[in-house]
């Protein structure tokens, strides 16, 4: 059996011209039993690639391109967990140390983080190819060799040019010096041949060009796309072994996504307490104060009411969930900084007493199990609202400072192509000038964004008839299909993750 296990998705942010969906897809539909996603310095498309890849029975394998100090790529796949950690450890750390947009990984990087990996040579735009080119083919599969021990593959890829072809046979020769297991590859940028056109406007719009002027930029030829069995033989029939070993490799990838899990941070209890302890104490002490001025009827029934929820927390082993976002808010009223959780939470007589919320919840009659209960199986939900600006960033610092700089971090949200974006960079790409792109961006409106059929009627009232231009046609096309894609990752403007292990072993955290 064959299994592809180089391609990437459009997580790697204008390097690819597929999603990961797109990607299983026709896996399912070839009969490819395993699929690998290689994302540039990246996960972010992992977990939707996960899921669909289940959704189909196909087996997903999750990795990453590694980018090097001299800008080529180097493939990684983690063998089980520990790998992934490792994985997402190095893309935290090469990350964390320069500019956004502007990072890369030494020699000693990924000897720190080797451990649990799967090491790839790449295609041309790899590691290894570089290194041949450079004249240091040998010294560098080498050096490879003995960082990955018997966990280093040499891959081939072939899309029918003569230059690729040479690094092959160099590859090769190499491999069969050093004892190096060799496998085959299509490097699939995108899944069906038609998608070339959309990573060459990807392609366009990562270098500020037009596909008039991007010269060799744009793809030699359309054949980086997931191909069958049947063909990756055909391509491949003087080296039938390297297909074969396609199966040895994914057999030794024993991760799924599933493994991960979130657990919620420790919070630090005096000796002898545990934080469900603490956790009692502080609530029954600061009701005390909540409701003194209440009527006796409602006090009453203050302390029934507290031992259900207590009950339950403990249950659901969410005590120092409780003492994180009271911490929280006990900073907020020290620095006077306004605050308040809202939502659900406001159900809780526990949240009521450490100040969490200001709603009353037994003479307003709300119910607790609306937000936790014995049978709900999802975490329970605490927003807390701030300030934006100064006071919201002391609160974030406060945050980072106690749980460190690798043990919380700032949501990012997937900023994706959308009308008036999506129309500007792809007139660009097709080099209309800037009368017509204001033009053009007139189209949609803030809250509205046409394609197909809908779009070639408003353009036609603009003036600009697809039928009458092959080249608006195009442009049609390529801006209905860029609809949705990534673009790049923004920060959430309040969302935040707190972990009880470092967080970076869950996902790579990197500059905002």
């Amino acid at each position: 059996m064959f299994h592809e296990l180089h391609t990437r998705s459009a997580f790697s942010f204008l390097s690819s011209g597929s999603m990961p969906q797109m990607l299983i897809g026709r896996a399912a539909a070839l009969g490819i039993p395993s699929v690998a996603l290689l994302d540039r310095d990246t996960v972010a498309g992992a977990v939707r690639f996960h899921f669909e890849a289940k959704e189909h029975g196909i087996k997903p394998i999750i990795g990453a391109e590694i980018t090097m100090d001299d800008g080529t790529l180097l493939p990684l796949v983690p063998m089980n967990l520990k790998g992934y950690r490792n994985l997402s450890r190095l893309i935290t750390t090469v990350k964390l140390r320069h500019k956004k947009g502007e990072h890369f990984a030494t020699r000693k990087d990924i000897e720190q983080h080797s451990a649990d990996l799967l090491c790839f040579t790449g295609g041309v735009d790899g590691f290894m190819a570089s290194s041949i080119r450079n004249g240091c083919g040998q010294a560098d599969l080498a050096w490879l060799n003995y960082v990955f021990e018997r966990r280093l593959y040499v891959e081939l890829q072939r899309h029918y040019l003569r230059s690729e072809e040479d690094i092959n046979l160099r590859l090769l020769g190499l491999a069969h010096k050093l004892h190096v297991p060799v496998f085959a590859s299509n490097g699939a940028y995108y899944a069906d041949e038609a998608d070339r056109e959309l990573f060459d406007v990807f392609t366009c719009i990562k270098n500020h060009c037009t596909i008039y002027n991007a010269g060799k930029l744009l793809s030699q030829n359309s054949e980086r796309y997931l191909k069958s069995e049947k063909q990756m033989r055909t391509l491949f029939e003087d080296h039938p072994d390297a297909i074969d070993r396609t199966s040895e490799i994914a057999a030794r990838v024993d991760f799924s996504m599933d493994e991960l899990s979130y657990n919620f941070p420790d919070y630090k209890v005096p000796p002898g307490e545990t934080t469900d302890s603490v956790l009692r104490a502080k609530a029954i002490e600061r009701s005390v104060e909540r409701y003194r001025h209440c009527p006796w009827p409602l006090r009453s029934q203050v302390m029934s009411r507290l031992e259900k929820e207590f009950r339950v927390i403990e249950m659901k082993q969410l005590g120092g969930y409780f003492l994180m976002v009271s911490d929280i808010l006990d900073f907020c009223r020290d620095h006077k900084i306004l605050s308040q959780g809202r939502g659900s939470a406001a159900n809780s007589v526990v949240c009521y007493a450490l100040g969490i919320t200001a709603v009353e919840p037994i003479a307003n009659k709300l119910l607790f199990e609306r937000f936790l209960s014995e049978t709900y199986e999802q975490y329970p939900d605490i927003d807390i609202d701030l300030p934006s600006g100064d006071d919201r960033e002391k609160v974030i610092q406060h945050v980072y400072n106690k749980y460190g700089m690798r043990g919380a971090g700032m949501t990012a949200n997937v900023i994706c192509y959308r009308g008036k974006s999506a129309l500007r960079e792809v007139g660009k790409t097709f080099g209309f000038d800037d009368e017509m792109l204001g033009q053009l961006s007139k189209i949609n409106s803030h809250y509205e964004t046409f394609r197909d059929e809908e779009l070639n009627r408003r353009l036609k009232e603009k003036g600009f008839d697809p039928a009458d231009s092959f080249k608006l046609q195009k442009f049609s096309e390529m801006y209905s299909r860029i609809l949705d894609y990534p673009r790049h990752l923004g920060q959430h403007s309040g969302g935040m993750v707190v972990s009880l292990d470092r967080l970076d072993g869950i996902v790579p955290i990197e500059p905002a």
